[in-house]
């Protein structure tokens, strides 16, 4: 985990940060929840069925601004994903710790204003784009007694440590004080398998809605 935040995550992050500061730009802070689950490629799984839950979401981005109505968002993001796998023994609650790093195409379309220190007002905007994760920890949960075990990767329901996918999000932004209150729901689908197609369900990838909001500081001209 440190090895795949500190020699890719890092970089691109601060290599962000210095070009915002050349830039009109936004530096954001956000939190919120994850409900989580996963699609799977077969339903005949002797009784094993996925159920959705709840995990917590948080992080950072940079606005990189390239015209008037259009950015760059890089994003550095902690999120809690997994599933409840149900079998007729009984249910565990599967749920990892995932740092993603994703970078999106931001489009604004609502009062949209050249200079945003000058006239600050209302925008509202759409984002898609890629993000990269990775998993180095997570816990088991044994739902008949509430015993909780760290989950071993690799081990009993095989899932890997990495995931990909795109994230296809809306939100909106009120000037607030020196920057924006910020709100956004988006939708991070999966599209690299966390298992093998031997699994009671096949392949297995991970999904989410996120409903997050935080605060943007203006940076740069």
């Amino acid at each position: 985990m440190s090895k795949f935040i500190s020699n890719f995550i890092l970089p691109i992050l601060l290599g962000a940060l210095a070009v915002s500061v050349q830039a009109q730009s936004i530096l954001g802070f956000k939190g919120g929840a994850n409900l989580a689950y996963v699609s799977h490629s077969k339903d005949d799984g002797g009784g094993v069925t996925n159920r959705k839950i709840w995990g917590v979401s948080a992080g950072f981005y940079v606005d990189i601004d390239r015209s008037k109505r259009t950015a760059i968002r890089p994003e550095l993001n902690f999120i809690q994903k997994g599933f409840i796998r149900q079998t007729p023994l009984g249910g565990r609650i599967y749920r990892l710790n995932y740092y993603d790093l994703a970078v999106l195409f931001k489009y604004s379309f609502v009062n949209i204003d050249d200079n945003r220190k000058k006239k600050m007002q209302f925008h509202a905007c759409l984002l898609v784009g890629p993000f990269v994760g990775y998993s180095g920890a997570g816990k088991i949960t044994i739902m008949e007694n509430g015993k909780t075990s760290p989950y071993k990767f690799n081990g009993g329901v095989s899932l890997r440590h990495a995931d990909a996918g795109m994230v296809f999000a809306g939100g909106v932004e009120l000037p607030l004080g020196p920057g924006y209150l910020v709100t956004d729901l988006r939708y991070n689908l999966g599209l690299l398998p966390l298992s093998g197609s031997s699994s009671p369900n096949g392949v297995i990838r991970n999904h989410g809605i996120i409903l997050s909001a935080g605060y943007g500081f203006l940076l740069g001209r």
